[in-house]
């Protein structure tokens, strides 16, 4: 009689991870990073490119998560992020330590934050998705999916522009994903292109742009990633955490 051969291969991460998307109701099957796709996450390290440090991220959820037909595409941002957050979670725990300079005293401090302990901003039970802009424009709104995301930044203007421009691009072409119609005295515009999505939102009023932010704050989901920042000196306020090293 042959024995059978032992292969160590069969045991190497072999545990499942659960997480239930707010935004689709979908559970997702996933599975810890490896050393190896850390070790792919490094080519990215020293971009400051946020749209390359996204489809890096894309690239991390998509090889851990082991769901039948998974698409990081389908995904609304929120759950994009929440999944993201369970990943690293299951990969290296739910303490996550970073580096805060304080605004009043220049220091830098060391905080340290409970992902389990951040608040769970719950799905609206109820959604008005039109918004009056004007007295003769309303728009129709839904929260953006990845792929939406994806395709507007493939917009993004030629030529050069500092950080603040490149961020204030981007605000404007996700929101421009957004809209779905367009309601006029004369009817409702459906089949909108995208050139006319984001000339609708570069021509509005400041205030009515103001409206559309309002929207996506007031329909928020997910997880709230602020954390309450206390320096040695008594100052406190409040940050977005950090994703640099998030996951080494």
């Amino acid at each position: 009689m042959s024995e059978k051969k032992v292969d160590f291969k069969d045991f190497l991460n072999v545990y499942d991870f659960t997480c239930e998307l707010q935004g689709t109701a979908d559970t997702i099957v996933f599975k810890p990073i490896t050393t190896g796709q850390l070790k792919r996450l490094l080519t990215f390290e020293n971009s400051t490119d946020p749209i390359v440090i996204d489809e890096a991220l894309d690239q991390l959820i998509t090889s851990s998560v082991t769901s039948e037909g998974f698409d990081v595409r389908n995904l609304y941002l929120q759950d994009r992020f929440s999944l993201l957050i369970e990943i690293r979670k299951a990969t290296k725990g739910n303490i996550y330590e970073f580096t805060h300079v304080c605004r009043s005293c220049n220091s830098q401090n060391m905080q340290t934050v409970n992902l389990n302990k951040l608040e769970v901003i719950p799905y609206p039970e109820k959604i008005n998705h039109v918004v009056k802009l004007t007295d003769s424009i309303s728009i129709e709104l839904d929260n953006i999916k990845r792929g939406e995301q994806i395709s507007a930044y493939r917009n993004m203007p030629k030529g050069k522009m500092n950080e603040f421009q490149k961020l204030a691009e981007m605000g404007i072409l996700t929101h421009a994903a957004g809209v779905k119609s367009v309601i006029t005295p004369n009817g409702t515009q459906e089949d909108l292109s995208f050139e006319d999505r984001k000339y609708l939102i570069e021509n509005i009023p400041t205030t009515a742009y103001d409206l559309i932010k309002d929207w996506y704050a007031d329909n928020d989901f997910g997880i709230d990633f602020s954390f309450e920042m206390k320096c040695r000196c008594g100052h406190e306020e409040i940050v977005s955490i950090p994703m640099e090293n998030f996951f080494f």
